[in-house]
């Protein structure tokens, strides 16, 4: 089972955007653009324990619209209710008040709705006179030796019997659903940022016990006196807290209880009437948790010890759960229907050294390949952004402080053999991906541009925070990442040589007027620069230019002034003289 389709409306400052989650999806952007937000409403509307707060509504631009979370599940086993065709869609509505829905075949009138949800009251069952007769003599049979408030269970039954009459007509639309559906069918794990150890490690609603507590639960799942157990406990819940045909509790303290209570009430006020029933527990969710103490030598109890190894613990969990879930532990539990286990997770990164980051993302990722878990985090490292699973990123942008933007790969699957140069491209520069981090990414050829350009444009005095310079590894892939920053909507400039005529061409029919800027050198870089052709053009620039701090010829110094100001550029025809000046100062 996986989440696929989200869509928040209304919730802080994400008005109203979609997103397509993948097996492991990387949210990134600037700070305070939506992207905590985003985990948050998840966890909203698939953890039943979490409720929502004032200021979670929107507020941006005045926004006066519905505020709510929705999902769509796919991969369920197909439900003649719930799920017909295998996927499931559900929302959660947060203000003013919280509830959730499934969509699906529904009952066209609305008081069977809320009695197939179990929360219909008698009172307004009574007085809608608009139910059809054969439906109103149906219900009495049911409901008539039961006084004072009809059960959820009785209601969801009679309804059950309405529909085996065929006295139910329906139609496609939102339906009440119960929170407690939601926690069978997801299990949330949600590791913050601004958590503290404490927090993360022990206590009911942290990371390491929660995933502790899933593995204890999926283990005992199938065990043979275990289930006996809890079906011995469902039905002695059943009967304490069922009524006999005369409306009374088998335990006669209960009737006394419920007796007095109403008699309080009467004495305040004859007039009003007391409708009070026993909420039965939820069996299933008994709270196994599982704890974790780690000492050396000097320190005892891992909250005692630093951030890197306090986070290290968590995720040595995270591993044991894949490790773990990998088998099937009895043919029980392989026939239960699993819950998908949804792990949320702000800024992985924190605490970890680079060695780390990239051993964390490899174990994410791992995690995310079992078919019961999925994995969404946002970063500000590019370490954790895999460009070959450029469907699993959504880029996050808040202009001028006011509504989110979501940006994601929305075109054609590339083919394998721009595939497989993002691949290779990676293993020669694995920071590449922080170009979609970037305000302006300029797009060169190779090593030579990356490295001596800023550095120019530096003592040109020219504007560089926010600039990424990306060594694309020749002119013909320049294409490629122009389309990757296309559909993630990063303006960008790409820098090529203009004796490429067709790479050129290429590259002026995959940029967009809105995002794309091309700037051209004047045949190549040596020739451009004035530099000698010959040896190692990298180093003789690098040493050339920075080292020895030559300033660059005019051609050179216009071209990076255009490129850093994102503007269209093209040497005129007759710059040759220039480069000949130029070579010879060289």
């Amino acid at each position: 089972m996986r989440v696929t389709d989200v869509e928040v409306a209304g919730f802080r400052s994400l008005g109203s955007v979609t997103a397509k989650l993948e097996d492991y999806t990387t949210l990134l952007g600037r700070n305070d653009s939506g992207k905590s937000s985003f985990l948050r409403a998840l966890q909203l509307l698939f953890d039943p324990a979490e409720s929502p707060v004032d200021s979670d509504y929107c507020r941006v631009d005045n926004y006066d619209g519905d505020c709510y979370v929705g999902a769509t599940l796919t991969g369920y086993p197909p439900d003649a209710d719930l799920a017909p065709d295998g996927s499931v869609r559900i929302r959660r509505h947060l203000h003013p008040t919280s509830r959730w829905e499934y969509w699906g075949r529904v009952p066209a009138h609305n008081t069977l709705k809320v009695m197939k949800a179990g929360t219909l009251l008698r009172m307004a069952y009574t007085n809608d006179h608009t139910l059809d007769k054969p439906v109103r003599n149906l219900v009495e049979t049911v409901i008539a030796g039961t006084p004072g408030k009809v059960a959820p269970e009785t209601w969801k039954q009679v309804y059950a019997s309405l529909v085996a009459a065929e006295l139910v007509d329906m139609e496609d639309g939102w339906c009440a659903l119960d929170g407690a559906v939601i926690g069978g069918l997801v299990e949330v794990v949600m590791l913050q940022a601004d958590a503290r150890a404490g927090e993360e490690l022990k206590g009911p609603r942290s990371v390491l016990e929660r995933v502790g507590g899933m593995l204890v639960r999926a283990a005992i799942a199938g065990e043979a006196s275990w289930v006996k157990a809890q079906e011995t406990l469902r039905q002695e819940i059943a009967r304490i807290a069922g009524r006999n045909a005369k409306g009374e509790y088998c335990i006669a303290q209960l009737n006394e209880l419920e007796a007095a209570f109403r008699d309080e009430i009467k004495s305040f006020d004859s007039a009003v009437s007391v409708d009070s029933h026993l909420v039965p527990p939820d069996v299933p969710n008994l709270a196994f948790r599982y704890q974790v103490g780690v000492s050396d030598e000097w320190v005892n109890g891992v909250e005692k010890m630093g951030h890197g190894m306090q986070r290290s613990v968590v995720f040595a969990m995270l591993r044991t759960h894949r490790r773990i879930r990998r088998v099937p532990v009895t043919e029980a539990v392989e026939a239960a229907i699993p819950p998908l286990y949804l792990f949320l997770m702000e800024e992985p990164e924190l605490y970890l050294h680079p060695q780390a980051e990239r051993s964390v993302r490899g174990q994410l990722q791992g995690l995310s390949l079992h078919p019961d878990a999925q994995v969404v985090l946002c970063t500000h490292s590019a370490a954790f952004v895999d460009l070959n699973c450029y469907k699993g990123i959504v880029r996050f942008e808040r202009p001028d402080r006011r509504l989110t933007l979501l940006h994601s790969w929305t075109g054609d699957d590339l083919p394998a053999d721009e595939k497989n140069t993002l691949n290779t491209t990676y293993w020669f520069d694995p920071n590449r991906a922080a170009m979609l981090f970037a305000d302006r990414v300029i797009l060169v050829e190779g090593a030579t541009e990356k490295v001596t350009v800023p550095h120019l444009a530096e003592r040109l005095g020219l504007p560089t925070d926010g600039v990424e310079m990306v060594d694309c590894g020749g002119n013909g892939n320049i294409p490629l990442f122009q389309r990757v920053l296309e559909e993630f909507k990063v303006p960008y400039v790409a820098w090529l040589d203009s004796k490429e005529k067709h790479e050129v061409e290429r590259a002026r029919a995959a940029r967009s007027q809105e995002l794309g800027r091309i700037v051209l050198t004047n045949r190549n870089w040596e020739h451009m620069t004035g530099l000698r052709a010959g040896g190692d053009k990298t180093f003789r620039s690098w040493q050339h230019f920075v080292q020895q701090g030559n300033d660059p010829n005019t051609p050179t110094e216009q071209c990076i002034c255009v490129a850093y100001a994102r503007k269209d550029f093209e040497p005129p025809k007759d710059d040759d003289k220039h480069q000949q000046r130029g070579r010879r100062r060289a």
